[in-house]
């Protein structure tokens, strides 16, 4: 991968590079050239510009990313295609190779992009790191992507499927998860104000009964 990803900048296809540079990373390769791509692709303004858009706007910001950043392309093209909930399964699964920092700068220009109101990117933060498994990442995109149809009531349901995924997948993050969305506006943030509530909520096992 590292020279696949040498002979890419050479021809010009820094976005190549980066996917090969990261993937190189990813195998364990401590790869100098992933800086040399980096400068070529702040250099290039139009893929500098696509990374702007999720966050990524320094030379500093794409070797932090590491091998996750060629995985991110996905992530630009959903958002371009605005297919909202794939771009929230992207970020779902990329978050989970940031370092902190970058990953909450990332969260917050995606809330940003996406348009969404400071409580969801709120929620989106608090539900992160249980995202690093598919099954919670699938019901935390398609929640996202029924908010952004503009449908109260299937994202209501969205939430509630992925309160249910989590509590079933990562118990251990469910209580959070209920603490979050304490953030949301109305009857809703309102109901999962108290902690005690939430904990006793997941404790009970009711998130995962069959209906």
């Amino acid at each position: 991968n590292v020279r696949d990803a040498g002979k890419k900048l050479v021809a010009g296809d820094p976005a190549g590079a980066l996917g090969d540079a990261g993937a190189a990373l990813g195998e364990g390769n401590d790869s100098k050239l992933l800086g040399h791509v980096a400068d070529a692709i702040m250099k290039d303004p139009k893929l500098s510009a696509a990374l702007a858009k999720i966050g990524i706007e320094t030379k500093e910001d794409i070797t932090d990313a590491g091998a996750a950043i060629g995985d991110m392309f996905q992530l630009v093209d959903h958002l371009g295609q605005q297919d909202w909930g794939a771009a929230i399964k992207d970020l779902g699964l990329v978050a989970q190779d940031l370092p902190d920092t970058l990953r909450s700068k990332i969260v917050e220009k995606l809330t940003t992009t996406m348009h969404l109101p400071p409580a969801l990117g709120e929620v989106l933060s608090g539900v992160i790191d249980a995202m690093g498994d598919p099954k919670v990442r699938d019901a935390v995109g398609d929640a996202f992507a029924a908010f952004k149809s503009g449908n109260p009531l299937e994202w209501i349901k969205g939430l509630a499927h992925a309160g249910e995924v989590i509590s079933a997948q990562s118990p251990d993050l469910a209580v959070g998860f209920l603490d979050t969305l304490s953030k949301l506006p109305g009857s809703v943030g309102a109901f999962f104000g108290d902690h005690e509530l939430n904990k006793a909520i997941v404790d009970s096992g009711s998130l995962t009964q069959d209906r």
